[in-house]
């Protein structure tokens, strides 16, 4: 059975307001926030938009994020 980890997201578009949104996201050790997007998406979101491309080892850098203040 995993944990869960709430996962606070921030919305809006150029123009619009933006807002929170908050889920909670099963978790596994070593599980990424992109993992945790993926599944927000596929599970409770569709509209939640995301780019990634993980097949080019981790030159895109999509997924450098925000997390409490900080780039990661």
């Amino acid at each position: 059975m995993s944990d869960e980890a709430i996962r606070r997201i921030k919305r809006g578009g150029a123009g619009e307001a933006h807002h929170e949104e908050i889920h909670a996201v099963p978790f596994e050790p070593g599980q990424s926030v992109l993992d945790a997007l993926r599944w927000i998406r596929a599970h409770r979101d569709p509209t939640l938009a995301i780019r990634y491309s993980c097949t080019s080892a981790n030159t895109c850098k999509e997924c450098m994020v925000m997390v409490d203040g900080k780039t990661v």
